[in-house]
């Protein structure tokens, strides 16, 4: 049945802590692939340091700079334990990456000083210049970074792409890798050319080369630096895939560069190669794989004979899932197998926490013994996955399983042939949503169907192997066995009039405050003094003014809790609240209804209070006995002809005057109709009957009372004017009811007069209203009424 969201409804701090992660690591990469591609460049072909390339420069530097900032918070791990202190962050990151990052932020800094403060001037400061800059090629070691957060996104794309899509990037990332590294390569043998020594006066930048029909040295202006990058690009890539280029080497250094080049080649690009050749076939191998199941299918659906229209519809759908991502459920992951016993039940806790806590009862059983709650998790719950159009259970069939929906959402609908609805009724589910709970309490078979509109997954909940172990803790059970016998009690009564028929979304009356309300008093105060133990952890009762009005409220609350006059429970939020629950009798006759205008003490002093016939509800007393106690006990002269249509709930929620704590009040409100014909007498009395009149009336002060009158004329249809007003009041019929020396008044007010009368200046009216009837001194029976006989 639906339960209230709980505080882990949403993203988790660990899941939002990944998403900034993945976010920042995504920035970093882009910056440092910029950083690899434009800076060997600049470095190589001496690019002036003006306009973007100088805008680029301070915004990466700023980055890295606070890279290293930000990287004293990071977490990480250490033997597949997940390291938050900060002390051990800082040594850890002091004794790896540290050093690297500030060198090369260094480097950063003093290469972009530099450029600024000598620019263009001198010989010794284009040296300096050149020095710097190279120290900046330290950037390149963060490659080795590069390959660390590409992991890092790796890891992320297992989790939100389907294989074929995480190997068809796979095959062009490393396809830009190997352009990467050839762009590094040609910048280096650019420099080499241009600025390595050379023993034999001779380099490869001086060889002719023919541009535009005319013959100049490649280094030369003319040939301009388009054609210099593509002939350097050309010479690294022939270098490191094998191929002839008409480039030689010209001098021993250029010979060294050149060596080194070959065998980089032969180790490094052989191995990126066999990397994308291996991604490769396995994309093509799962291409193959799928197409190979859907033949299978068709052939299937060809021998046996099917319709065209369903064997669309099956290759479609066949088609979409088996091309798909899968989700992946606990008995999918092999790792899983070597985990310790108790590691093994503290991750499947972990796994259901957020969504089984949000049932009060579980959240209750956590605080009591979560030992044995991890091992319900890792016994008793497993998970599924549903596609779209999948079902989930179906009408008819026995239950064995209660759901939690976890995410995505399914539609849950009611046909008359299988259920005592009218008309065929759908509802929509939403993650964190309770189902079937009924079976983990009593024997059900399901009253309707649930299918999944979107991606979903669902905790499924063994209901035998439940039951088993709750057998294995005592406090656990004493509870649990309780609470089994009243929900069962809600489940066999909740039919018609009195409540709706019980479904596999909702069982009528069964929330948990209520039930602990009902449940033995020994086992509802000690659910109370357990959720009354929290509120002074939760430091609530030292949030009054006074610590002795603190202390006293808090021993008012625990003496009323030992005493069984109140009830306070935990919600799934962890919040206790404290449970007062009511039921109040809602008696309608041509459009009015049977108001209680207030009551009379043995003096025959009246007390205005205008509320619905009701009363608290008993300990351990049903909603229906409630109802038939105060249909008996309230309203005796009407009680035959009040036939009750219907019960609904509503929950109040409000900080009580009295305990200064949060109250949640459950007021089942039975809506019931007046079945008598206009031959049935109830005997009334009305000021008129009391000898009084307009003027009499008018004389005793009523000024302010006819000006009230007046503003509700404006307001209600019906009352046009003062007159009118007065006269209704007049001759308005109030019945009482006696209990001994003591009694209540009723009467038959509209929509409108009865809210008006719940007011604060309502409430004035109708004392001085109830004020000026006069109750006969004669006694009368304890159902008796005052006045004469008249047609209702």
């Amino acid at each position: 049945m639906p339960r209230p969201r709980g505080e882990g409804i949403g993203i988790t701090c660990a899941t939002r802590a990944r998403c900034r992660t993945s976010s920042f690591r995504s920035r970093g990469l882009s910056i440092l692939f910029f950083d690899l591609t434009v800076l060997p460049w600049t470095l190589a072909w001496q690019v002036p340091f003006t306009g973007f390339i100088k805008f680029s420069a301070f915004f990466s530097i700023a980055f890295w700079t606070l890279d290293v900032l930000v990287t004293f918070s990071k977490g990480f791990y250490f033997k597949g334990d997940l390291v938050v202190d900060a002390r051990k962050i800082v040594r850890h990151y002091m004794r790896t990456w540290f050093v690297p990052d500030l060198l090369m932020v260094m480097c950063d800094w003093a290469g972009v000083s530099v450029e600024l403060l000598v620019g263009g001037g001198g010989a010794q400061s284009l040296k300096m210049l050149r020095c710097v800059r190279l120290g900046r090629m330290l950037r390149i070691v963060g490659i080795v970074r590069m390959l660390r957060i590409f992991q890092g996104h790796q890891d992320l794309m297992h989790e939100v792409v389907s294989d074929e899509v995480r190997l068809g990037l796979w095959v062009v990332l490393l396809a830009l890798l190997a352009l990467l590294w050839t762009h590094l390569i040609a910048c280096a043998w650019w420099a080499v050319g241009n600025f390595g020594s050379s023993g034999s006066g001779h380099r490869w930048v001086d060889q002719p080369a023919k541009y535009y029909g005319h013959e100049y040295m490649i280094q030369a202006e003319e040939v301009g630096l388009g054609y210099q990058y593509l002939t350097s690009f050309h010479w690294a890539l022939a270098q490191l895939a094998g191929g002839s280029v008409e480039i030689v080497c010209s001098n021993s250094g250029e010979r060294v560069f050149n060596i080194c080049t070959l065998i980089v080649g032969l180790i490094g690009v052989s191995a990126l190669i066999s990397m994308l050749s291996a991604s490769m076939v396995e994309l093509q191998n799962k291409h193959h794989d799928r197409k190979d199941k859907l033949r299978l299918l068709r052939r299937y659906l060809f021998d046996n004979n099917i319709e065209p229209g369903l064997s669309v519809r099956v290759s479609r759908q066949c088609s979409e899932r088996i091309g798909g991502r899968r989700t992946l459920t606990q008995e999918s992951v092999d790792a899983l197998a070597v985990l310790s016993t108790s590691l093994h039940k503290e991750l499947c806790f972990k796994v259901c926490q957020n969504d089984l806590l949000t049932h009060p009862l579980f959240y209750l059983f956590a605080k009591i013994d979560l030992p044995w709650l991890e091992r319900v998790c890792f016994h008793c719950i497993k998970s599924v996955i549903l596609r779209i159009e999948d079902d989930l259970f179906t009408s008819g069939s026995k239950a064995n399983d209660a759901y939690i929906v976890v995410s995505g959402g399914l539609d849950y609908s009611q046909d008359p042939d299988f259920a005592n609805v009218e008309l065929p009724t759908t509802w929509t589910v939403t993650p964190q949503t309770w189902l079937c709970e009924s079976v983990l309490w009593c024997h059900w078979s399901h009253v309707g169907t649930a299918e999944a509109t979107q991606p979903s997954k669902v905790l499924v909940i063994d209901a035998q192997m439940f039951a088993d172990m709750v057998q294995d803790s005592h406090p656990i059970a004493i509870i649990a066995s309780e609470y089994c016998i009243q929900y069962h009690k809600r489940v066999a009564s909740a039919c018609p009039p009195y409540a709706p028929w019980p479904n596999d979304l909702e069982v009528p009356f069964t929330n948990f405050g209520d039930l602990v309300w009902a449940m033995d008093g020994e086992v509802a105060r000690t659910i109370s003094l357990a959720a009354l133990e929290n509120l002074r952890h939760q430091g609530l009762f030292s949030l009054s003014k006074h610590t002795s009005t603190s202390s006293m409220t808090e021993k008012a609350l625990e003496d009323e809790v030992n005493e069984g006059r109140s009830t306070v429970v935990q919600d799934s939020s962890g919040k206790a609240v404290r449970i007062v629950s009511v039921v109040a009798v809602k008696v309608m006759r041509h459009e009015k209804v049977l108001a209680q205008l207030g009551k009379f003490d043995a003096d025959q002093h009246p007390v205005a209070n205008c509320e619905l016939p009701g009363g608290k509800r008993e300990r351990t007393e049903m909603i229906e006995e409630a109802m038939q106690r105060i249909i008996l006990t309230k309203l005796g002269p009407v009680k035959d002809v009040v036939e009750v249509e219907g019960m609904r709930l509503e929950i109040i929620e409000k900080t009580s005057r009295k305990h200064d704590v949060h109250t949640r009040y459950l007021r089942t409100v039975c809506d019931a109709r007046f079945t008598a014909d206009q031959h049935f007498h109830w005997q009334h009395i009305s000021l008129r009957d009391c000898g009084l009149t307009n003027e009499s009336w008018c004389s005793e002060g009523s000024g302010q009372f006819q000006d009230t009158l007046s503003s509700i004329s404006s307001q209600s249809a019906g009352w046009t004017n003062r007159r009118v007003n007065l006269d209704r009041y007049m001759d308005a019929e109030v019945y009482v009811v006696r209990h001994g020396d003591k009694g209540t008044f009723y009467a038959w007010l509209t929509n409108d007069e009865f809210r008006h009368f719940e007011t604060v200046v309502g409430q004035k009216q109708l004392g001085r209203w109830l004020g000026g009837l006069k109750l006969p001194a004669e006694e009368l029976p304890p159902f008796g009424t005052i006045g004469t006989v008249v047609a209702m």
